[in-house]
């Protein structure tokens, strides 16, 4: 997907609280499976607060709520600007940061 090396990321509360609504919104309407199995992996990660191998499944997520305008319209402007800070640190904002 990227090319940028995968770090961890230290989540600020309201980036969390993003990235956990917008992972509970996806599982609620998953079926049991695969990918459910590496969401609720990915929700494990964030009850800790730092982000390691989940962070390619956020990216996506984050990516769709912050295109679909979905983060603004479920957590407010300042729900939306926390999405985007956290959208630029993982790995597909990294790659356009750089870019830029």
């Amino acid at each position: 997907m990227t090319t940028t090396e995968a770090r961890p990321v230290t989540l600020t509360a309201s980036e969390l609280e993003v990235a956990l609504g917008e992972v509970d919104a996806v599982l609620a309407a998953l079926p049991a499976g695969d990918y459910r199995d590496r969401l609720e992996r990915l929700r494990g990660e964030l009850a800790d607060g730092i982000l390691g191998e989940g962070a390619d499944e956020l990216d996506r997520i984050v990516e769709i709520a912050l295109q679909s305008g979905r983060a603004r319209a479920v957590y407010g402007p300042g729900g939306e600007a926390a999405a985007t800070r956290l959208y630029r640190r993982l790995p597909s904002g990294r790659d356009l940061v750089a870019s830029a």
